[in-house]
């Protein structure tokens, strides 16, 4: 793409391109060059060369903010170059660290509850409430009902993940067995349990609890804005599942769906979001969130350290992330969800636009299909294949949906969590991409990427463009509706 630019040389010594548009900086600026029309890329990273290194910028240079939600690949001239964090990436990131931490002062607090389906789905079950935590001013606890996915039907999410603060007391009642988990906390039985007069005295408690007399900024060493809520979506969000239920916002809109639709990007827009990150877009904010939550306790950093030695992941070579699954994802019912099931050949035919694109001749393969593995040297010879080794692949995953395997112990919850986890951060460390964005698994480890590097990894996604709006059929394939 060539276009003409302005050229503003920074206090910071960061470089930064403007295009027919005013941006305000936090800088001073020394001097403008003007330019004649020039390939943007190959422009930015040539004089970035010097500047090592630079301030991510957050969006592509020719770019609209969220630009992924409509275009269903990104292939610039080159793969950008490390980056130092922006301003608004280090501020985010400072803003989890707080609220998932022991040293979180703020008066509220909340331990969201998984809903489990896929991994990747699972995972995507926490963005809202996290949402709503960042906007509102919520201290975070590890979130709770992680059973399907756990060694021995346990519910701790520090076998797999770091720990957030100090676990939420409020509702540790609920989960004294399977069976209150499917009742709500306002419902009289319940409040009773807890040990209150009636389902009114709870709430009443819980609306102390919550409120905030008026916005302010708490002083935390992070900006930090502290909201008044009167959603009852953060109660909710503690035991929140799938199933609708009779409790209501007093409004008879069952909460379930009141908090889902409170945090749909489709239906509110960026109103969605914390005002202070409204500009950098939605992917910008989901993609941290994802990287708060993704982030592996020190024995799982261990062990995909050793199975990324194992396979001889080319430390100073670029490398081409491939998600090829087959499994479930072949079944009539996902199908019908607008999710194609195609040969690994039609896979292949975007790796090579890539390597040809890129000169990169690494794969790091993530796949639940074990045939494909026995011939991968002798029909694409141009390639070197890496692939984690330690997975499980085939079996149950070929038969039934992942949440029926798991239900009937056809597979252990707790290997498959490790093994998914293992994949995505991997294919998170890769350069560019190949893969669905109908897939929780594939918007994972994309979102994962960005949020690390502060760049966008060129991508060819095969069916649709990003999209993030957890319990609502929100994606859109050839017209054919997913839940994203």
């Amino acid at each position: 793409m060539k276009m003409r630019l302005a050229l503003v040389s920074l206090l910071s010594g960061v470089t930064c391109l403007m295009k027919d548009r005013q941006t305000t900086f936090n800088y001073s600026i020394l001097q403008v060059e003007e330019f004649e029309a020039v390939d943007v890329d190959s422009f930015v990273h040539s004089r970035m060369k010097s500047q090592s290194p630079a301030t991510c910028l957050d969006v592509p240079l020719g770019k609209e903010v969220d630009f992924m939600m409509t275009d269903v690949e990104y292939l610039p001239s080159t793969i950008a170059s490390k980056c130092q964090p922006s301003e608004n990436a280090a501020l985010i990131k400072a803003q989890l660290q707080y609220l998932g931490s022991n040293n979180c002062t703020l008066n509220r607090a909340m331990s969201p509850r998984v809903i489990e389906f896929g991994f990747g789905a699972t995972i995507a079950s926490l963005l809202k409430p996290m949402m709503h935590a960042i906007k509102y001013g919520y201290c975070l606890r590890s979130p709770k009902g992680l059973i399907q996915y756990s060694f021995e039907g346990g519910d701790n999410w520090g076998d797999f993940f770091q720990d957030w603060g100090l676990h939420s007391l409020r509702f540790n009642h609920i989960y004294k067995n399977e069976s209150t988990l499917d009742d709500y906390p306002w419902k009289t039985e319940t409040a009773i349990e807890g040990g209150y007069d009636s389902a009114e005295q709870m709430w009443e408690d819980w609306r102390q609890l919550l409120a905030a007399e008026e916005s302010e900024m708490v002083d935390t060493g992070v900006e930090m804005e502290m909201k008044e809520d009167e959603s009852q979506c953060a109660p909710w969000f503690e035991i929140q599942t799938w199933t609708y239920g009779s409790t209501s916002d007093g409004f008879g809109l069952p909460l379930q769906e009141k908090c889902d639709r409170m945090y749909s990007f489709k239906e509110k827009g960026l109103d969605v979001l914390a005002d202070r990150f409204k500009e950098k877009g939605f992917f910008f904010t989901v993609a941290h969130l994802s990287n708060f939550i993704m982030r592996p306790n020190e024995v799982l950093q261990t062990e995909m350290k050793e199975a990324m030695e194992d396979m001889a992941w080319p430390e100073n070579e670029k490398i081409i992330g491939l998600h090829f699954r087959r499994g479930d994802s072949c079944l009539e019912e996902h199908q019908s969800h607008g999710r194609m099931c195609e040969p690994f050949s039609k896979y292949m035919e975007h790796v090579k636009r890539l390597g040809t694109k890129y000169n990169i001749k690494h794969v790091f393969l993530a796949t639940d299909d074990n045939n494909i593995l026995k011939t991968l040297k002798d029909d694409y010879p141009q390639f070197i294949f890496h692939y984690n080794s330690n997975v499980g692949r085939g079996g149950a995953r070929n038969e039934m949906e992942i949440e029926d395997a798991l239900k009937y112990g056809k597979i252990n919850g707790g290997e498959e969590a490790k093994a998914v986890i293992q994949d995505v951060h991997m294919l998170s460390k890769t350069d560019a991409f190949v893969g669905k964005f109908s897939s929780n698994i594939d918007r994972l480890a994309f979102q994962l990427n960005f949020a690390e590097t502060g760049n966008y990894m060129p991508y060819i996604s095969m069916d649709a463009a990003w999209c993030f709006d957890f319990a609502k059929l929100s994606g859109d394939h050839d017209g054919k509706p997913f839940f994203c």
